[in-house]
């Protein structure tokens, strides 16, 4: 995968607006899209694989209605927000859209912005989960973090696939039930553990041990809309499975210590 996929710059009159990874192997409008818009906005798209208003047992005749209907591909309607010149617009566009599938966007934009968009199979309204959404804990995560893994972020951490790994980064980045927000050196750290979180080594089929850097992980990608210009240095591609390893201490993968 990581031997096939490309940064892409989207010129407009010789000007750059915004740029991506990309796998080649991907279309972008069914699979895959990261990218950002300098001193504007991030995003990112998120499968959703299960969850209410899922379109697990719909026909292909029914996913071709919704195709001519007017519903876009989960790429189209991220090309379109990328297209946006601020992270309202972008927001608004990801919301209001009707969409072919489920899956989730996540939005960052410059300003203590962010949001997680989740868009359910049936076209019906989205969920906007953004920050600073409660002054307090929402979905067991602080005002200024939102953590997105492959579920609805209102399921509660337990046997559903992909809380280990989300409830995992969470503890990280909030450690000694700290208030203010966790550092970019932090979250850098946090991304790269392959440790299992202990309790939950043995979850292994599928693989939700909680290790964040994990057999699957195609890339771990720091998007930082603030910048001049992104810094594709801390764009990490795998070109080795990620193994993981067994549960260690916070303090012994030098984390938030």
């Amino acid at each position: 995968m990581a031997e096939t996929t490309v940064v892409i710059r989207h010129r407009l009159k010789d000007k750059v607006q915004y740029t991506c990874l990309q796998p080649l192997v991907y279309t972008t409008a069914l699979q895959w899209f990261t990218c950002v818009r300098p001193k504007a906005f991030s995003l990112s798209v998120n499968a959703r694989a299960r969850g209410i208003h899922m379109e697990s047992n719909t026909s292909f005749d029914e996913f071709l209605r919704r195709v001519g209907s007017g519903a876009y591909f989960l790429g189209e309607i991220a090309e379109k927000a990328m297209a946006a010149t601020s992270y309202e617009e972008a927001l608004a566009l990801l919301v209001s859209l009707p969409v072919v599938s489920s899956n989730y966007f996540i939005l960052a934009g410059t300003h203590g912005q962010g949001a997680i968009i989740t868009r359910f199979g049936n076209s019906s309204a989205a969920d906007v989960w953004s920050l600073k959404s409660s002054t307090s804990t929402s979905d067991g995560q602080p005002p200024w973090l939102r953590v997105q893994t492959n579920v609805d972020h209102w399921v509660p951490f337990g046997e559903t696939y992909a809380t280990h790994r989300r409830q995992h980064l969470v503890e990280m980045l909030t450690a000694e039930k700290r208030r203010a927000p966790a550092s970019r050196e932090d979250f850098m750290k946090a991304y790269f553990v392959s440790n299992a979180m202990k309790g939950s080594e043995n979850r292994t089929s599928p693989e939700d041990t909680g290790a964040i850097l994990r057999p699957t992980t195609i890339a771990t990608v720091f998007l930082d809309p603030s910048e001049e210009e992104p810094n594709i240095s801390r764009w990490f591609l795998w070109n080795a499975t990620p193994k993981v390893l067994p549960p260690q201490s916070p303090n012994s993968v030098g984390l938030l210590v």
